[in-house]
This record gives C-alpha cells, structure tokens and sequence, in this order.
C-alpha cells in the first residue's frame, strides 16, 4: 500500500524509490514488476534507467482507495473525541 500511495504521475526511478522506502532495488523490482503486469504501474526509458508511475489512465479509482485506506489506517489510532494533529506513519499525535 505505501508503495502504490508513494508512487504518482511523475515517473521516478528503482534506486530512487528503494532509497525513499528503505527496501533493498531487488525486492522492491519483484513488487513493481507485479504491479506492472497487471497495469497498475507504467514503466518509461529515461536514459539507461527505467522509471516508474502510477498508472492512472487504468486505475484511477485504484489511487484514490489507497489514499483513502492509508488515511483510515492514521484515523483509527485517534481516539474518536480528540483532534488528529499530525500522523507520523505508525503514531500519531492528537489532542483530546
């Protein structure tokens, strides 16, 4: 999920997202190269790298549920009556 919310329509590269996900080139090669088989990540030649992008023209509704899911994942850790005052991925800080 965090990958498919951090990839967007300006193409990045392998090394780039693995740096940024702190995941080794070749595992996250192996999540890619599955989203690429089934549409939901296009890959363009930059040079002697690839990149990679969402595939909005496919799965447009696709980006905005993962969005959606990785929001509701941060709301569950605020208790219901306090003030959500910033999401620090696995924590977060409220106010009640």
């Amino acid at each position: 999920m965090e990958l498919l919310a951090r990839l967007d329509r300006t193409p990045r590269s392998l090394e780039a997202l693995a740096i940024e996900m702190g995941i080794p080139s070749d595992t996250l090669y192996s999540y890619l190269k599955g989203f690429l088989w089934v549409g939901i990540v296009s890959r363009s030649k930059q040079g002697k790298a690839y990149h990679f992008s969402f595939n909005y023209i496919i799965w447009p509704e696709l980006k905005d549920f993962v969005t959606s899911l990785l929001d509701y994942q941060v709301l569950r850790l605020v208790p219901r009556e306090a003030l959500l005052i910033k999401s620090y991925g696995t924590s977060v800080l409220s106010r009640a």
